[in-house]
């Protein structure tokens, strides 16, 4: 759920930068230890007690460097290798999405709607400019533009070097009873595909705005947000909501062509010509490029969050306090890695690059593996 929430607790992890030694890959040999820890760090931020934030960010791994936004409302680069701080920057609030490079720039949004660039060595800010409601997506950068959508339920088009609003669309969403997450845009042959909260995708011109059509794919009074990142698979643009159905349209004019019952929690990831669909309850779904299952595997008791390559399999993580490691062929789960919290989740996405991963927990770890 796209916001800051509030858990009770009895029992609160010490700030520290490093594990305890009992927190250890479960399952894995030394010959074959796909949990191997380069290094961790803490940022817990200051709440009263029996208030615990929970963090939905995700980390970045980008020649060389990590960057995160963390519950302390700071946004940091750390050197991939060791962890040694390069530049931190204090901005009072917390991120819900992942940061994305422009050129020699770092650009994010936070909680306060608050958008910033940044050169991603130095931390000198380019610009920072005010949304008006929380940045609830990464930006979608294309043809020098990105694309974003805020908690109240608007898109803006900006000019990625300046930050200059170019254009904006609001959607009126009449529900109450949202999930609160937001659909990342995703932009294909100058048009932009996005998800709503009131259950409805639409798409836009990339130059100016123009809605090109709309089309409501799930119905009901509640909880209805398409709130899966939309793809192009083939030559199909395929969305989800935990609502519904997974959904296959034309993008052309936005006919359905086809209703898949999958309750997906995020957007699915594509591997080859296949689909790979991350369910609430647990699974992991093959579709071949016909959309007929291949196969079906239960990974855990809670829902996926997010899935990527790693060794000779994949790495999956979950709403719940256990990472896990799946092989490429069959998808059964080889050892898995416990992030050390009775209430650790992961909201976010894994960061990959150079050789490492890192997973950002709910509880404000950031775990790097080599």
């Amino acid at each position: 759920m796209k916001k800051t929430v509030l858990i009770f607790c009895t029992l609160l992890l010490s700030a520290c930068s490093y594990l305890p030694t009992n927190l250890r890959p479960e399952g894995v040999g030394k010959e074959d230890n796909v949990f191997t820890l380069s290094w961790t760090k803490a940022f817990d931020p200051e709440y009263e007690t029996g208030n615990l934030p929970i963090s939905l960010s995700s980390p970045l791994i980008h020649n060389g460097y990590l960057y995160v936004g963390n519950g302390r409302g700071q946004m940091g680069a750390f050197n991939i290798d060791n962890g040694r701080a390069l530049w931190i920057a204090d901005e009072h609030s917390p991120y819900h999405a992942s940061p994305v490079v422009h050129g020699d720039n770092l650009i994010y949004g936070n909680v306060q709607g608050r958008l910033f660039s940044r050169n991603l060595i130095t931390g000198q800010s380019q610009f920072e400019i005010d949304l008006g409601s929380s940045i609830e997506t990464r930006p979608t950068i294309y043809k020098g533009r990105m694309f974003l959508q805020t908690r109240d339920h608007k898109i803006f088009a900006l000019d990625a070097s300046s930050g200059k609003i170019l254009w904006a669309y609001k959607r009126s969403v009449p529900f109450l009873t949202t999930l609160q997450r937001a659909s990342r845009p995703v932009v294909v042959d100058n048009k932009v595909y996005v998800g709503f909260a009131d259950g409805a995708v639409l798409s836009f011109s990339t130059e100016d705005g123009v809605v090109l059509w709309e089309r409501k794919v799930v119905n009901g009074q509640k909880f209805i947000d398409v709130d899966t990142d939309p793809i192009i698979f083939g030559k199909h643009l395929v969305v989800g909501s935990l609502a519904g159905d997974l959904i296959v349209m034309n993008p052309e004019s936005g006919q359905i062509l086809r209703r898949l019952q999958y309750p997906v929690s995020r957007e699915p990831y594509i591997v080859g010509k296949e689909l790979y669909l991350l369910t609430g309850d647990g699974r992991i779904v093959v579709l071949d490029e016909y959309y007929n299952e291949v196969k079906s595997v239960q990974v855990g008791d809670v829902g996926l969050s997010s899935l990527k390559e790693w060794k000779n399999g994949y790495m999956v993580t979950t709403v719940g306090r256990k990472v896990y490691f799946v092989t490429k062929d069959t998808l059964s789960v080889q050892s898995h890695f416990e992030l050390g919290s009775l209430y650790s989740a992961v909201f976010g996405e894994i960061g990959d690059g150079d050789g490492k991963l890192a997973v950002y927990s709910s509880r404000n770890r950031l775990y790097v593996f080599k």
